[in-house]
Order: structure tokens, then C-alpha cells, then sequence
């Protein structure tokens, strides 16, 4: 399984998101001042592109 961290970007944002109606199952959850982010968790289905992401880690620290 994979999980992606996928910021949820105002409409009109010059980077939207991409391959989320692929994901097993995505989450979305507060960070702070009212912005959210997305958690999509890919078990079976294998999207080509998923994002927008900024950087790739094996777990957060």
C-alpha cells in the first residue's frame, strides 16, 4: 500500500489535484488556520499520476 499527503488547494489554484478517484480510500484532515489535506491510501488500484505532491518519504519524522 501506498499513502499520499495531497494538499487541498483553493478552486481556480494553478495545481489541482489529480488521481484521487483512483485511491482505496482518502481521508481529509485538519492541519491548521483552516487548511485541510488529503490522505489517499492506494491499495489495489495503481493510479498513473497522483498529486500534486511536494517531496517523497518513507515516513514521517
Amino acid at each position: 500500500p501506498i499513502a499520499m499527503k495531497i494538499p487541498l488547494m483553493p478552486r481556480g489554484s494553478a495545481r489541482p489535484q489529480w488521481g484521487l478517484s483512483l485511491a482505496d480510500h482518502v481521508y481529509e484532515y485538519y492541519l491548521e488556520k483552516g487548511i485541510t489535506r488529503f490522505i489517499a491510501i492506494f491499495f489495489g488500484n495503481n493510479a498513473e499520476r497522483a498529486g500534486p505532491i511536494r517531496s517523497g518519504r518513507l515516513f514521517d519524522e
